[in-house]
Order: C-alpha cells, then structure tokens, then sequence
C-alpha cells in the first residue's frame, strides 16, 4: 500500500499515486514543512528482521504501544503516514475524524484519523510528526485485503516518522541500525543519490530510475516487495524494443490487463544492473525493496540522501520469453 498527500483541503480533490492517495480529509489545511528539531533524537538500538522480505512483503518490525500493545508493521518509504489495521485501534488516543480515500489497488477506502499516540521501537520512543501541523496522528484502514495482512503485518511506519532518522538496512544480516545523522561515517557506505520528500506528498522520491536519465522521477518504496515499477507508457516502449521480456502471467487492475516481465538491462546512479523483475503500472515508477535488497542501504532522510554499497552483480531473475500475451 502506497499513501501519499498531493493536494489536500476540504472538498477537493488530489490524483493518486502509485498505491495510496487522500482524495478528501475534512477539515484540513495545507502548511508549510514542519521546523526540524534542533535536540538531537533518542535512537533505537540495532532491530533484527526476517530474512524472506519477499514472503512477508517487506522489513517487518514490531512496534509497542503506551498500552503494552504491540503491532507488527512494515517499514514504508512508499507511505506517507502511519498506518494500523483497524483492529489496533484499541491501543490509539482519541479518534479524530473519518474519511474516504482511494486506491488504484483497492478503490475507495474508509479510514479513520488517531490523535497522537506514543509508541516505541527497541524500546525506544519514536518522533511522529506531519508536515501538516492539523494533521498529526496514525490512520486506521481495514487492511483484510491487503497481501502485507495476509503476511501477518498490520499496518506501515511511514514517512511521518521515519523522515527524522538516519537508518541503515543491512539485508546481509537482516538488521536496521539507527545512527546519529549529524555523525556517521560516509566513506565507504557507496554511491549517494539525492533523495526528495516533498512535503505535499510525504514520500521517498528520486528524480531518476533504473533507466537513468531517461526516467521520469521514480518512488522509493521499501513496502513493494518486488524490484521495480514502470508506468504503461515506458513499459510497453521497453518491450516494443525488445529490452523486457514478458512474463505469462498478468493481473487485471480497475482499468487495465498489468504484466510482469524481465528488465534485461538497466542502470541506477551509474550502476548497472541485468535482469530486474519489473511490473507495469498505472501511474508511478518505483524501486522496491527487491532492488534495494542487492545493496547495503542508508536512509539519511534528514540530510535526504541515500547511500548505495552494491553487494552483488548479479540478481535472482532468470531471462524468460518475449512472448507477451
């Protein structure tokens, strides 16, 4: 699942993103970026995750609330907020407000507004806070029809929260660490691509993707288990020239017969990669976690950068036929 904040003000309306994107929230006014704190932040210690992110749809941690309740959430550069399954919102504040908001995925969905909770990593308290001063809180969703649910997740830390940290995701020995932004050695963490977070959308973005400058601006999304993504246009353009070789099967979306395939050639910040999985769809282009995964990773969201360290030529996907259907 993919949230993003576009244009949001009362009955009006924002174009979706690639997964997620409010189309009406009552009530809310736009501002400008929240001032970053000064004092630096309480980090978490090191957190282990499951070593088969394909098969629980992304990095799985779990998180605790002031109440002893703990849910399990995936870490989402792909989401703007903090979203829980609705049956967590026992351990929530006050309710807010509710709303409608649509998915290309999953059409309109109901979701209701949390005031402000504490909740804690590691033991560690964690900073949530919106760029929209009226709007800073975790949203609820039925997420029953979610592949992350059926996985065993029950919601997303999004980029509310994990924009005020610097995290490195080492998928060598499956474990996050949080470091001192201000204060981490760079040397040798590899290639640094400039990371955007727009603040009228709230999600990980790079201007270019695994086609390098030939790309439209690609979403960075830890919470999409496969490599990559491409819009209709730049998909079926590679196949036309024969650079992605289709794949048999295809999933039909609101609109629109999608299909997987076989990038044989690609190139990100310099680098070049064989044989990426890519699936076509509607609107975004994104690398995700399976892409990610080939690399030592760090988020240094507060300085918006993130570092590369390759950790292998070579990536799982076998050449298929050319045989669109």
């Amino acid at each position: 699942m993919i949230f993003s904040l576009n244009k949001i003000s009362e009955g009006k309306t924002a174009s979706p993103s690639f997964g997620l994107a409010i189309l009406s929230w009552l009530g809310l006014a736009c501002f400008g970026p929240a001032s970053q704190a000064a004092t630096p932040l309480p980090l978490p210690p090191d957190i282990p995750f499951p070593s088969d992110i394909r098969k629980e749809h992304g990095i799985r941690l779990t998180i605790r609330f002031n109440s002893g309740e703990e849910v399990p959430v995936l870490f989402s550069t792909g989401d703007a907020c903090v979203f829980l399954d609705k049956s967590a919102e026992s351990a929530l504040g006050k309710r807010l407000q509710g709303s409608r908001i649509y998915s290309p995925g999953h059409g309109w969905i109901t979701a209701s507004l949390f005031g402000k909770t504490s909740f804690s990593l590691g033991g560690t308290a964690l900073k949530l806070q919106s760029d929209f001063p009226a709007y800073n809180g975790i949203l609820t969703i039925d997420m029953h029809d979610h592949q992350a649910y059926q996985a065993g997740a029950r919601g997303y830390l999004g980029v509310d929260c994990l924009k005020h940290y610097c995290v490195q995701i080492d998928f060598e020995n499956h474990v996050l660490h949080f470091l001192d932004p201000d204060h981490f050695d760079k040397s040798k963490l590899g290639i640094a691509v400039p990371l955007s977070i727009p603040w009228t959308q709230s999600q990980v973005w790079v201007q270019d993707g695994i086609l390098g400058k030939r790309t439209e601006r690609t979403l960075i999304n830890t919470a999409f288990p496969g490599d990559a993504a491409l819009n209709q246009k730049l998909f079926q353009g590679l196949f036309d020239v024969g650079q992605i070789d289709v794949f048999t099967n295809a999933f039909r979306g609101q609109e629109h017969l999608f299909f997987e395939g076989n990038l044989t050639n690609a190139t990100f910040a310099g680098e070049k990669y064989r044989n990426l999985k890519v699936n076509e769809v509607s609107d975004e282009n994104v690398l995700g976690l399976g892409f990610l995964a080939q690399h030592f990773v760090t988020f240094d969201f507060p300085h918006r950068r993130m570092y590369l360290k390759r950790l292998t030529a070579k990536t799982s996907a076998e050449p298929l036929s050319r045989a669109r259907p």
